[in-house]
Order: C-alpha cells, then sequence, then structure tokens
C-alpha cells in the first residue's frame, strides 16, 4: 500500500470516527437530576472553603445543602469533582423536590454515578454514593452504592438490608468509573440492572421493589439523612431519569460520559450506520478513543 493510500485510509478512519462519536449525547428526556461539579456547586466562604450548596441542572430534581462535614471542590484539571473524605462522614442532602419523588410511583428509573472510590475506605456493610430512602424506611427506589467488597455498585430493595442487583466488577482501584443502574417500570415484578463501565453486571428480577413516596430527599455521600453507610471518594456527575432508559439511550449516554470524562469503557454508540462501521469498525473507534487520551 502506497504512503498516500495509507494517509487518506488513516483519514478516512479518523473521520468517521470523529461522525460516529458525534452521535453519542447525553439523553436529556426524563432527566429529573443533574449534578456536575463543573456547574452550580457553590463554596460558601469562596474557593478551597467548602461546599455549601449543589444546584441541580435537571428538569426537576433537589438541590443538595451540605448537611454533615467537609465537601471539597476540585478544579483546573480535565474536568471538576467534589470530594468526600471524613470529617462527619460528609454528607448532602436534597430539599424533596415533590416532582423528584414521583420517580417512585411505578415508573422506574435509570441513573448514572461517574466517581473514583477511596481506595480501602468503602468497605463497610453499604457505602452509598447516593440514596433516597427515608429515615424510617422502606427503601424509596433509587440509589449507587459501593459494596462491601468494593465491586461495583448495588441497588437495595424494600428492607433496605436485601440486595436485588449487586456489582461483580471492582471500582476500588484509584480509577474512574461509570455506574448505572436501570429499574423496569410496574409495580409488580421489575428487572433491576447494574451496569459498570459498559457491560451489564447483573440483572435481577424481584417483586414489590417500589417503597412508599414520603419525604424521598436525595441523600449524597449517604442511602438516607440518617443512614451511617457512607461514601468516601470522588464525584464528578450523577445523572437520575425519570424512566428506564431504552438500551440505545443508555449506551449514548454511557458513551458520551466517558468522552467526557476520559473513562475507556464499553458503551457502544447506538445504531450506527453500516458505512461507518464498514470504514472503522468498534476497533478503530476504540483506538481513537485511546488516542485522545
Amino acid at each position: 500500500m502506497s504512503t498516500s493510500i495509507k494517509l487518506l485510509t488513516l483519514a478516512s478512519i479518523t473521520t468517521a470516527a470523529i461522525t460516529l462519536q458525534s452521535q453519542a449525547a447525553i439523553v436529556a428526556g426524563g432527566l429529573i437530576q443533574d449534578l456536575d461539579a463543573g456547574v452550580g456547586v457553590v463554596e460558601g466562604g469562596g474557593a478551597g472553603t467548602g461546599v455549601t450548596s449543589w444546584q441541580n441542572q435537571g428538569s426537576a430534581g433537589d438541590d443538595l445543602t451540605t448537611n454533615r462535614g467537609t465537601i471539597g471542590l476540585n478544579t483546573g484539571g480535565t474536568f471538576d469533582f467534589v470530594t468526600l473524605s471524613g470529617g462527619g462522614p460528609p454528607r448532602m442532602v436534597g430539599d424533596d423536590a415533590a416532582a423528584f419523588d414521583s420517580i417512585m410511583n411505578g415508573n422506574g428509573h435509570t441513573w448514572f454515578a461517574v466517581i473514583r472510590p477511596e481506595v480501602g475506605a468503602n468497605s463497610g456493610q453499604k457505602n452509598a454514593v447516593f440514596g433516597t430512602l427515608t429515615n424510617s424506611n422502606p427503601f424509596s427506589g433509587v440509589g449507587a452504592y459501593v459494596s462491601n467488597n468494593n465491586n461495583g455498585a448495588y441497588m437495595t430493595r424494600p428492607a433496605s438490608s436485601d440486595v436485588f442487583a449487586n456489582g461483580t466488577t471492582s471500582v476500588n482501584d484509584g480509577e474512574w468509573h461509570i455506574v448505572a443502574g436501570r429499574l423496569s417500570a410496574g409495580t409488580g415484578t421489575q428487572l433491576a440492572e447494574i451496569f459498570t463501565d459498559g457491560p451489564l453486571v447483573e440483572g435481577t428480577a424481584n417483586p414489590n421493589i417500589l417503597g412508599t413516596t414520603n419525604s424521598d430527599a436525595l441523600t449524597l455521600g449517604a442511602e438516607r439523612t440518617g443512614g451511617s453507610e457512607n461514601y468516601l471518594g470522588d464525584i464528578a456527575r450523577i445523572l437520575i431519569y425519570d424512566r428506564p432508559l431504552t438500551d440505545a439511550e443508555l449506551n449514548s449516554t454511557g458513551f458520551e460520559l466517558g468522552n467526557l470524562y476520559g473513562i475507556d469503557n464499553s458503551f457502544i454508540i447506538p445504531e450506527p450506520s453500516t458505512s461507518l462501521f464498514g470504514t472503522i469498525g468498534l476497533a478503530g473507534l476504540w483506538l481513537l478513543r485511546r488516542r485522545r487520551r
């Protein structure tokens, strides 16, 4: 193959890969909670003094205020993130927006969390990145946890000690990860699925998953306002949808989060054109992503 043909082929691969990447986006429909560390984080006494509030960028979720401990904001790197590390331990609590509670009413839901757990710090029974348990229980339908063996994330069902979907992929390695959960709609048997950096980790069907619609304020760094299962580590983004996303939507959002936060993963762009795949294939797209890192 001549040099000119090689260059043309490389240019075609790069152009096609960029076109393919442009098809990915964070899904907007149903996004009620969007906590983006690059937007809406307020430090009460100025830079470096500790986070006092985190404003929701979604359509109907909770704004958070620091309830306990000190939460730091890290800026100036590739992307911004908040750090929960000791001192309470730290916790933020939402303002219990009524619309946020609607995700508990049989609609199902989907969530994503871009996290970097502190290595060795999350070894308790449950270590909640976030949750919506009421102080008196039961579990009310959404939550992301680092499990007691620091593997992936899991969700719980009423009688909060019962795990219905538990991750098996380790996230306790000092690296950034995308964990996600999806709960099917309905009030009977529902399918709960956990995803870690793309592939399905586990899916379990269980009855009676939905809890009450009592005060379900979003709690960051704990499973509930009075909970003791606390998370330590970094958080860059939390997304919560009031519906179960389709496979295509879940892949699109997960792929775009990987682009934004430099996380290699196996989320794929949904329904790419045959011609593009014929030009580059998945391997070419993966290689471009690696080179951009």
